[in-house]
């Protein structure tokens, strides 16, 4: 069972700093009182609901869900914050109009990881640390089965023990305007860590033990999907969404072995 919680706006003791804004979602900074852990300084994230459900937030919720249950190392205490609309438009001003109607916005906020650092900008070093973390074919395996078609070394925060932390799962499913009608289980999805951490020439040890990753995936769905059932839930999901995206998760997990056994070139 993850730490997901939902506060209302009397969680919300200050904002900081506005640190990023797109066409798809605004983020800053906030500190925030978290029911368990007390007073946190946290990413606090709105994704725009002006092309529809706020599919991001679904996606944080199942990404971070899935993620833990996939043993890999996520924000702790996240939270999903109501919060009044003026309070975000405030401070993303240029983005006010997109915000929408109605007094409550619910907002992704995680934890700042402590002890933790971005990778480095230079790309042959963040590969070479990359290389060096014990659980990259997990998530190898892991964003091809859940199709995170954000994934780089961008959104990977390593801790000093050399071990990293997951952030940011809007793009599951494809990206933030997934539909239902158009999810495919059976697509193809090619890592882009294959291509730039190895030039292609993936090592063997590499191959098995992401295969390995792969073949733990369906028991992981069957343990999730209570939970992410009932947070679709919390979050409003029609039962079209519904249907289609806990179909495409079951399916592309249940399949994730096949599907890592062609991409990587294994005939058994």
């Amino acid at each position: 069972m993850s730490e997901i919680q939902v506060v209302g706006a009397e969680a919300y003791l200050a904002s900081l700093n506005p640190t990023h804004e797109s066409e798809e979602c605004v983020t800053h900074i906030a500190q925030l009182h978290h029911p368990t852990h007390g007073p946190i300084n946290a990413f606090v994230k709105y994704y725009f609901e002006d092309r529809g459900t706020q599919k991001g937030l679904v996606n944080e919720v199942c990404g971070h869900i899935l993620a833990e249950q996939a043993g890999l190392h996520v924000p702790s205490g996240p939270l999903i914050v109501l919060l009044p609309r003026e309070r975000i438009a405030g401070l993303h001003k240029a983005y006010a109009a997109r915000i929408g109607r109605g007094e409550q916005k619910a907002v992704w906020a995680t934890q700042r990881v402590s002890n933790a650092t971005m990778l480095p900008h230079d790309e042959q070093a963040a590969a070479e640390l990359l290389r060096d973390w014990d659980r990259l074919p997990d998530l190898i395996a892991f964003d091809s089965w859940v199709v995170n078609a954000d994934r780089s070394a961008r959104n990977l925060l390593r801790r000093r023990n050399g071990q990293f932390v997951l952030i940011d799962h809007g793009h599951l499913a494809g990206g933030t305007l997934w539909d239902a009608d158009l999810l495919s289980p059976g697509q193809a999805f090619h890592h882009p860590f294959l291509r730039q951490l190895w030039d292609g020439e993936v090592p063997s040890e590499i191959k098995q033990r992401i295969m390995a990753a792969a073949d733990r995936h369906a028991d992981c769905f069957v343990a999730a999907e209570t939970e992410i059932k009932r947070w679709l839930d919390v979050l409003g999901v029609n039962s079209r969404d519904r249907i289609a995206l806990l179909d495409f998760l079951r399916e592309r997990a249940e399949y994730s072995p096949a599907h890592m056994k062609k991409i990587l070139g294994l005939l058994v």
